[in-house]
């Protein structure tokens, strides 16, 4: 019996932790659907449930979530100085976001 409580417990634990890291939005983009810039407006960081989107234009986007190329693509994203000279309302929030992207996601 105290073995099956000990091993709730941990899964108790371990599950608020998987469903976060499963969830780009809520994990990277404090919930919110777009970042820098609204949703119409570019460039903005596009956030779902299951993917992490850079758009630059209305046909230019990055697509983070992708399992190899995504790094790369969020380097990118970090290393493009031409964000803060767009006319992005809040580059800082993308920058935060991706960051924390690379940190989670790119060092495994």
């Amino acid at each position: 019996m105290r073995k099956t409580i000990l091993v709730l417990c941990i899964v108790s634990l371990l599950l608020p932790t998987a469903a976060l890291a499963g969830n780009y939005k809520k994990a990277y983009c404090g919930n919110k659907e777009y970042l820098g810039n609204p949703g119409k407006k570019y460039p903005h960081l596009h956030c779902g449930k299951d993917f992490l989107t850079f758009s630059e234009s209305a046909k230019k986007h990055l697509n983070l979530h992708d399992v190899k190329a995504g790094c790369k693509r969020a380097a990118n994203v970090i290393s493009d100085k031409d964000i803060n000279a767009k006319t992005t309302e809040d580059p800082q929030a993308i920058t935060k976001a991706v960051k924390a992207f690379m940190d989670a996601e790119c060092k495994k």
